[in-house]
C-alpha cells in the first residue's frame, strides 16, 4: 500500500464517490435536498454570514458563530486551484478554536463535491472478511462492556462497501437482529449481497438490507427514530465539507445509550491530502463529539501493520441515556 497522490480508494477502507457529502447535506448525485436540522440551539445548524471577510464554521464544532480569527488561518488551498479543479480556488484551511479540528472553508457546495469527486476517483482494493482493518475495528466493537452477551441488536454502517466490518460483528445483530448498510456505489452490489448473505448463513434468526442510497438520504433514510444500537463508518467523515447534518442526524436514530464507532485518519499535521475537507487528531475529534452532545467511551490512535501511512484515530462514542 503506497500513500495516494490523488483521490483513490485504496488509501483508505471505504472510500466512496461522495457526492453525498458536501456538507452533510445530500447530494443525490445531482439531486440535493438539505438535511433538515434539529436547531441552532442544539448547534447543529451553520450561521451564515454576509461579510465576505468574516470566515464562520459550522456551528457544531464552533458554537459561537463569530468570525474565525485571523490567526485560525493556516494555508490557502490555491495551489490545488485549476482549471481541472476549480472547487479549490478561493478556499482555505482553518483550526476551529472550539474544537480544534482544521477544515477547509468555505466549505464546498453538494454540486462543486459532487462535481470533484466524479472527475477524480479510482476503484477501492479488495481487503477481505478477514482484512486487519475491518477485523480489528470490530473487535474494538465487540469488546465494548455494554454489549457483552448481547444479540438482536440494528447495526448501521454508513458506507460499508463491500460490507466485511458488518459482517465481522454479525454475531450481535443474531436472534432477531438486523445488519443495515448504506452504500450507493453500484459496484459494491454483488460483493455486498455475497458478504451479508455469508452472514446470514453463520448467524442465526438475522437479517439484512442493503440501501442504495446515502446517509442521510433526500428521501429519508427509512430509519426510525431511536431504532438504531450501533452507528459504524470507516473514513468516511473526513469527506464531509460540514459535520453538523450527519451529527444531527445521528442524534435522531440512534437509541439513548447507542454506541458510535467511527475510524478517520490521522492527518491533523498533514493536510496535503487534497480530497480531504476536515482533519483531526484524537484530541479535536473527541472535542467534536463531544461538542454534538455525545460520551466519550474510547479512543485510541491505531498504527497500520503493513505501512507507515493510515495512521488513524478509531474511537466509539456514546449517546447519552437522557
Amino acid at each position: 500500500m503506497t500513500r495516494p497522490t490523488k483521490i483513490n480508494r485504496t488509501s483508505v477502507q471505504p472510500m466512496r464517490m461522495f457526492c453525498f457529502l458536501a456538507f452533510a447535506f445530500v447530494a443525490n448525485c445531482g439531486i440535493v435536498q438539505v438535511v433538515a436540522l434539529s436547531s441552532r440551539k442544539k448547534g447543529f445548524l451553520p450561521k451564515q454570514n454576509s461579510s465576505s471577510s468574516c470566515v464562520v464554521a459550522p456551528m457544531c464544532i464552533e458554537p459561537s458563530g463569530a468570525c474565525l480569527p485571523h490567526h485560525a488561518f493556516l494555508s490557502s488551498r490555491n495551489p490545488l486551484c485549476s482549471q481541472q479543479y476549480p472547487e479549490y480556488c478561493g478556499r482555505s484551511i482553518y483550526i476551529v478554536p472550539t474544537t480544534g479540528l482544521k477544515i477547509s472553508l468555505p466549505p464546498m457546495t453538494p454540486a462543486e463535491l459532487t462535481s470533484l469527486y466524479s472527475r477524480a476517483y479510482n476503484a477501492q482494493a479488495d481487503l477481505g472478511k478477514s482484512n486487519w482493518r475491518p477485523m480489528q475495528q470490530a473487535q474494538m466493537v465487540l469488546g465494548q462492556a455494554s454489549l457483552q452477551h448481547k444479540t438482536g441488536l440494528t447495526v448501521v454502517e454508513m458506507g460499508c462497501a463491500a460490507g466485511y466490518l458488518l459482517y465481522n460483528v454479525r454475531q450481535l445483530a443474531s436472534n432477531g437482529g438486523k445488519l443495515i448498510c448504506f452504500e450507493p456505489d453500484a459496484d459494491y452490489t454483488q460483493a455486498l449481497a455475497s458478504t451479508l448473505n455469508s452472514a446470514k448463513s453463520s448467524a442465526s434468526g438475522l437479517s439484512t438490507e442493503h440501501k442504495h442510497q446515502f446517509f442521510p438520504s433526500p428521501d429519508g433514510d427509512g430509519l426510525a427514530r431511536a431504532s438504531v444500537d450501533i452507528f459504524m463508518s470507516s473514513h468516511t467523515v473526513e469527506h464531509l465539507a460540514d459535520p453538523c447534518p450527519w451529527l444531527s442526524a445521528l442524534h435522531r436514530v440512534l437509541k439513548p445509550g447507542g454506541l458510535v464507532f467511527t475510524e478517520v485518519p490521522m492527518e491533523y499535521n498533514d493536510q496535503s491530502v487534497s480530497w480531504h475537507m476536515m482533519w483531526f487528531h484524537e484530541q479535536s475529534w473527541a472535542s467534536m463529539m463531544i461538542q454534538a452532545g455525545f460520551e466519550k467511551v474510547q479512543s485510541i490512535t491505531v498504527q497500520p501493520p503493513t505501512t507507515q501511512w493510515g495512521i488513524a484515530v478509531r474511537s466509539i462514542f456514546r449517546k447519552p441515556l437522557r
